[in-house]
């Protein structure tokens, strides 16, 4: 334990604390989870270059308003077509947070049976894809700053930059 410091806690239970912050950052990796999502491709290469994005569409989908999801009926913004099935990379919490809530399948969806071997991706795809299309995650950003500038790179560098 640090002696330089300062807790309220026992010497033992603070010891017990710090002992545990010890594997840390090395232990983060044990809390990351991948996941197969069927994404718009545009949305797909802005996960790719900027993956920490993932964050703000997982925080914006748990702490979403009902209302806010009557955008994804219309989809103009952000068709689901074309579409490429990528691998994601989320920490356990966000991953909990858009598995573990419904929403009801916007008509621009067409997903596969229960059944499929792509339904569970289809389905995490869609919640981010709702997400963002709100415009409450940084990606939409990111996906109309590149279609305007034709460059991924360079829309994240803009955006990044403010």
């Amino acid at each position: 334990m640090d002696s330089g410091v300062f807790t309220l806690a026992s010497a033992p239970a603070a010891a017990a604390a710090f002992s545990r912050l010890d594997d840390y950052p090395a232990k983060i990796s044990q809390s990351m989870h991948r996941a197969r999502c069927k994404l718009p491709v545009a949305l797909a290469r802005a996960l790719s270059d900027q993956p920490q994005l993932i964050a703000a569409a997982s925080e914006a989908f748990y702490d979403r308003e009902p209302t806010q999801m009557n955008v994804c009926q219309r989809m103009s913004q952000f068709p689901p077509e074309p579409s490429a099935m990528v691998s994601v990379q989320f920490n356990r919490v966000q991953y909990a947070k858009i598995t573990s809530q419904d929403i009801h399948v916007p008509l621009a969806f067409n997903l596969p049976s229960v059944d499929s071997n792509d339904y569970k991706a289809c389905v995490l795809g869609m919640k981010v894809v709702c997400i963002c299309v709100t415009g409450e995650c940084d990606i939409l950003l990111v996906i109309i700053i590149a279609n305007k500038l034709q460059t991924l790179t360079v829309a994240t560098k803009v955006l990044l930059s403010e």
